[in-house]
């Protein structure tokens, strides 16, 4: 009877263990529970919040390839601008360059005319000399003719 009472408590210490142990491991395994619980919530809300910024960025991403094809239209319209204006340029450079020639041959031709308008000048006062002396010349020969006549009339009347 001893022997079944020794038994019994040491069953009975035995199963105290065993559920004190047991109550201690459902402890620790209602703690990693919330634990684990905590951690799936965690990861949950971050993949919320990584789905929203995804999401954002995606926005981001069509936003920002909407203005980089009206940017690179722009610059297509900017370079065909650029173009037609290097073209103008180009041609306001030629006409230019053309104006310049003909200045320079318009310099050259009124220098060509200077020393024409010199020779002329100059002729014109030697026919202006000529002219004067002529009309001496002539005024000479009046008075001589009228000399002549004024001689040949006493000679008729003597």
């Amino acid at each position: 009877a001893e022997g079944v009472k020794e038994e019994r408590e040491q069953l009975l210490a035995e199963i105290m263990f065993l559920t004190k142990s047991f109550e201690e491991l459902q402890t620790e395994l209602t703690t990693n529970a919330e634990m684990i619980e905590d951690c799936i919530q965690s990861f949950e809300k971050e993949a919320e919040e990584k789905d929203a910024r995804i999401l954002t960025l995606e926005s981001q991403l069509n936003n920002a390839n909407e203005k980089i094809g009206t940017l690179e239209s722009r610059v297509d319209e900017l370079t065909i601008e650029l173009e037609r204006e290097r073209s103008i340029n180009a041609n306001l450079t030629a006409t230019v360059s053309e104006l310049q020639n003909e200045l320079e041959l318009a310099r050259t031709n009124a220098e060509g005319y200077d020393d024409i308008i010199a020779i002329l000048r100059a002729e014109a006062e030697t026919y202006q000399a000529q002219l004067s002396d002529a009309q001496g010349e002539t005024a000479s020969y009046k008075q001589k003719k009228m000399d002549l006549e004024e001689l040949i009339e006493k000679t008729k009347d003597s």
